[in-house]
């Protein structure tokens, strides 16, 4: 009969609860229920519910793995498991009183205490061993086998990888960068360093106060900002900047700098330290500097960004801290590691005059950081972010629109137009027009893997376009103030042959030059980070008509562009263009038979090519050739003609000055003139769209017209020999010697303000 409690206060003394409550305690004891009910209704745990949940917290604790009964072991707790590895089940001992239980080897369940209640309780690991995987070390339960066959678990060779695990970020996000850039998009930069980041200059005029954290007065302009400036200059790419920078920094104090540990979400990173870490700075060693580098570049790849590392920029070419130069080297190995791009920044100051771009020994001035950031968007301009980025070692030829793994082409008011024109004069028939009345840049950027190297190009353009070409960026109104040496450019070798880079030529900017003709632009001078630009006046008063079509980058030997400051001595080598008549290469067996010279064509000598000027009347911007002709004439023997050839007032002529001979000659003449550009496979001949458009070559000698005016194929040079009567017939060879030439004219200086 059931029972009915009172709701009397504890404690009852009612008949009916204590009634009541002595059925509650054998179900308490005895019931395989987890719960009862008390008279109030509320709900307690059984003895075989605190057992469950007891249980239940060791198993959540984990089970231990103790061995199988195939085997013998010994469980001790209620944790403790052991494997029948006939069926691959785990049991558990569920009579916690009776242990430890010890299991003889060669048991199974059955014959080592039974299955069932209170004896071997088969359990259910897999939620366990997923807590177990899935926690910190948890890898380190899965075993494997390396790639040298070696015994390991997945843990060692996660490990292992994680390197690679940050290059492949941190490349990944350089190439985001690096499109950013090429599409003129904003990014946000994080400049981080020491010293030189934050500009210090406790020495020139060209400095002001302390800023921002740092202690030291620093340089009117530091290369963080001249960086953003130029690179927007340029590219039309806007910077977003985070300067943290602190003189005498090492990189463990950059690591821990309280105020620095926060993402500042950044896409780039620049990174330079070292300077002070080699000289033992708080007590810096080679293994601290490295050991922090390295943990900035992971902290930064883990904050999302991409990392320039930079080597230790430092003063006196590198000469004055050889320990910070070693520690250049290491840093560049560690970059190579994490997939970081690298600067060398110790490089940029090479080759320029050390007082223009330093402020004491070890630290620039303004000169000396405009010229660290110029190079430094250099670098992100031309592509230098990505790892297969190749420098310009040899002849390289680049045009508007140009993109490559070498060079970097921008127009950054994106009013460049630039098409593609059958009329062009060079063979990739691309232009790059310049609109009127509008300020435009374009600009190309690359790495110049030599000490020195000529520049040409090829365009059209009158003095109204006013356009001007920079090579290297003048000094006033850029930075600071106008500190008079900061315009010595010179790039020196020794005092008589030095280089002088220089921004812009009267010659081009003020002559005739829509003539076509291949103009030199000047010299580019010391390895490093180059961007040659070209623009029209601010003001938008450049006039339309002016176009580019090409630019050609040649290294050369240094001494080949070493010229004193007008321009007039300088060192060279010769050209020889030579012919054989008949030619060597005849095609039938035997002697070939003796034949007539009465005219040959060759391509124009290099120094018959206007240096600056329009090629039509100009000869004072030519230099001159020498023709020999040598030879065995029929009926006369050995017969040596040599002569002199140098551009008339004509336009497209040229002068012949005989010299001397052996024999009979006429008197010879000479002209300037082009190939016809002939239609080797018609456009759409084939079938539709094939091809594309007319397949172009070059015309034979029969086609030569006197111009001084070049097509695509270029100029060539046509000599004439009118002989009186009957022409003698022989065997000649004809050479025709020229000089070489690199800058030639002034090297006045035209500035791009930013």
């Amino acid at each position: 009969m059931t029972t009915t409690p009172t709701q009397n206060a504890v404690p009852s003394e009612s008949p009916v609860d204590l009634k009541f409550n002595a059925g509650k305690i054998d179900e308490f004891v005895t019931s395989m229920a987890k719960q009862y009910i008390d008279r109030f209704g509320h709900e307690h745990y059984t003895i075989e519910g605190l057992k469950q949940l007891v249980m239940q917290q060791i198993y959540n604790l984990g089970w231990n793995l103790e061995g199988s009964f195939q085997d013998g072991g010994t469980v001790i707790s209620a944790g403790d498991l052991l494997q029948d590895e006939i069926t691959n089940i785990w049991y558990r001992w569920d009579d916690l009183e009776t242990l430890p239980k010890t299991v003889p080897a060669g048991s199974t369940p059955s014959s080592a205490g039974g299955v069932g209640e209170g004896k071997w309780q088969a359990v259910d690991v897999s939620d366990v061993l997923r807590k177990e995987l899935a926690a910190i070390g948890g890898a380190t339960k899965i075993g494997a086998q390396n790639t040298e066959g070696e015994l390991s678990n997945v843990q060692k060779e996660l490990d292992a990888r994680k390197s690679a695990s940050y290059r492949d970020r941190c490349i990944t996000k350089l190439a985001d960068v690096d499109y950013k850039l090429r599409n003129s998009d904003s990014i946000n930069i994080l400049f981080q360093g020491d010293s030189m980041t934050a500009g210090y200059d406790m020495t020139t005029t060209d400095s002001v106060a302390p800023e921002g954290e740092d202690w030291a007065r620093h340089a009117t302009t530091i290369y963080p900002n001249r960086l953003a400036s130029y690179l927007n200059e340029q590219s039309g790419v806007t910077v977003n900047s985070v300067i943290r920078a602190i003189s005498g920094h090492t990189a463990k104090m950059a690591y821990e700098q309280a105020e620095w540990q926060t993402n500042p979400n950044c896409d780039l990173v620049l990174l330079m330290y070292g300077l002070n870490d080699a000289q033992g700075t708080a007590g810096a060693t080679h293994d601290e500097y490295i050991e922090y580098m390295e943990k900035l570049i992971r902290r930064f790849i883990d904050w999302g960004m991409g990392v320039v590392v930079m080597s230790c920029a430092n003063g006196g070419y590198g000469s004055t801290d050889k320990k910070a130069q070693s520690y250049a080297r290491q840093i560049k190995n560690l970059a190579s590691i994490y997939g970081c791009a690298h600067f060398n920044a110790n490089e940029t100051q090479y080759n320029r005059v050390f007082s223009s771009v330093q402020s004491d020994f070890g630290h620039f001035n303004s000169n000396g950081y405009a010229r660290l950031g110029d190079e430094i968007a250099s670098m992100m301009m031309a592509g230098g972010l990505m790892p297969n980025y190749r420098p310009i070692s040899s002849e390289t030829t680049m045009w508007p629109g140009i993109s490559t793994d070498q060079v970097g082409y921008y127009n950054p008011q994106k009013n460049i137009d630039t098409l593609r024109y059958p009329s062009a004069y060079t063979l990739q028939g691309i232009a790059g027009g310049f609109p009127g009345n509008n300020f435009s840049i374009m600009s190309f950027s690359f790495y110049l893997d030599a000490e020195a190297a000529e520049v040409d190009i090829v365009g059209s353009w009158t003095p109204e376009v006013k356009i001007v070409f920079a090579m290297q960026q003048s000094t006033a109104s850029q930075v600071g103030v106008n500190v008079t040496y900061y315009d010595h450019k010179t790039y020196s070798s020794n005092s008589s042959e030095s280089v002088e880079g220089y921004t812009s030529g009267l010659t081009l900017n003020n002559a005739n030059t829509a003539s076509g003709c291949p103009k030199h632009l000047g010299v580019l001078s010391g390895k490093g980070w180059k961007t040659i630009t070209i623009y029209t006046p601010q003001d938008g008063s450049g006039d339309i008509g002016g176009y580019i079509q090409q630019i050609t980058v040649r290294p050369t030997p240094r001494y080949f562009t070493s010229r004193e400051t007008n321009g007039s001595l300088r060192r060279g080598v010769k050209e020889v263009v030579m012919l054989n008549i008949p030619s060597r290469d005849f095609s039938t067996s035997g002697t070939p038979p003796p034949q007539t010279l009465t005219s040959f064509i060759v391509p124009l000598p290099y120094d018959l090519n206007p240096i600056s000027w329009s090629g039509d009347y100009v000869y004072y911007d030519c230099g001159f050739s020498k023709i020999e002709i040598s030879g065995v004439q029929a009926g006369f023997g050995i017969v040596y003609y040599e002569g002199l050839l140098s551009k008339d007032a004509a336009g497209s002529g040229i002068t012949v000055t005989e010299l001397k001979k052996i024999g009979e000659w006429p008197a010879l003449t000479a002209a300037i003139g082009t190939k016809a550009i002939v239609i080797k496979t018609p456009k759409y001949s084939l079938g539709t769209d094939m091809p594309l458009e007319d397949i172009l070559g070059i015309g034979d000698d029969s086609t030569f017209v006197s111009t001084s005016t070049p097509n695509k194929f270029g100029l060539f040079l046509k000599i004439t020999l009118p002989w009186s009567g009957t022409p003698p017939t022989g065997f000649y060879t004809v050479s025709l010697e020229s000089g070489t030439r690199g800058l030639g004219g002034a090297s006045s200086v035209a500035t791009l303000t930013p």
